[in-house]
């Protein structure tokens, strides 16, 4: 833990090496102190059937032999697919996720609320805002939060402007509709903005850390910079290198009753050690 309190840390699959192991230790090397798995990243399915005999065990031996806490393992899959069978498919993949939980050493798995997108799970879809689309989306999530129920597993999933809960109301409302103590939150502010809402970013940041502090476990950040006309969507910057206003931010995190890690990401590896020192600094300020 930094001295501001909090525990920073990566995305594994952001850090590339040759082998997991070696991963593993530059982002050590670099003084972050947890990460965020992808099994893709072993070239494993994210959401897989099962696991060799022992390799559960051994993932998360390796982020202990390298002094990093395994923040949270990547379940995310299109929740609201059109497609029953691979909503299926992606209840199967959160049971096994569950059940090897503690050997891979953590207790947080991540999800998308998903999207009617048939090919993409972080695009938009005109049919999100369907009632169809909720009742679908819900559907799955109590089937995967009775799985995480049964194995003493945190499910967390992330709001997202292209997906069917991408603002603090809905994100409020799945929580009050699945009412599970095994439902939490991912949150990552800068996915609550839309490009022509920078100049509200205060009001809409703010409003996240108060309303979904108390249910939030794992917080993701990064800055944006200028949008892309043709995609509709902001350009990622290292934090403290775009429009954030970082100060206002780490205010209103640190007034939040969130105190899990903290997971920077979409940056290159050669501007994390500098960003971690930026985050820490910003958070001993706030």
């Amino acid at each position: 833990m930094t001295e501001s309190g909090y525990t920073l840390g990566v995305m594994v699959r952001e850090v590339k090496r040759s082998s997991f192991e070696e991963s593993l230790e530059r982002i050590h090397v670099m003084g972050f102190e947890c990460a965020q798995m992808n099994l893709s990243v072993l070239g494993m399915p994210t959401l897989p059937a099962s696991f060799p005999p022992g390799k559960a065990g051994e993932i998360g031996a390796a982020f202990w032999a390298f002094g990093l806490s395994h923040a949270a393992i990547s379940g995310t899959f299109n929740t609201a697919h059109p497609d029953a069978a691979v909503r299926k498919a992606g209840i199967a993949g959160i049971k096994t996720l569950c059940e090897s939980a503690d050997e891979l050493g953590t207790q947080i798995i991540t999800l998308s609320t998903g999207t009617r997108n048939p090919d993409h799970l972080w695009q938009y879809h005109p049919d999100n805002e369907s009632p169809d689309a909720w009742k679908i989306m819900v559907s799955t999530m109590r089937s995967l939060t009775r799985i995480a129920v049964a194995n003493s597993i945190l499910l967390a999933f992330e709001p997202e402007r292209n997906n069917i809960v991408n603002s603090v109301d809905k994100a409020v409302r799945l929580l009050d509709e699945v009412a599970s103590d095994n439902l939490k939150v991912v949150l990552d502010p800068i996915n609550l903005l839309f490009p022509e809402d920078v100049n509200r970013q205060s009001e809409i940041i703010g409003d996240a850390f108060s309303r979904l502090g108390p249910y939030t476990v794992l917080l993701h950040i990064k800055d944006i910079s200028e949008s892309d006309s043709e995609k509709g969507e902001f350009v990622y910057v290292p934090m403290g290198k775009g429009k954030l206003d970082s100060t206002g931010f780490f205010r209103a995190l640190k007034t939040s009753e969130f105190q899990g890690p903290i997971i920077t990401h979409h940056l290159p590896e050669e501007e994390m050690p500098a960003c971690r020192e930026f985050i820490e600094n910003a958070l001993m300020k706030a």
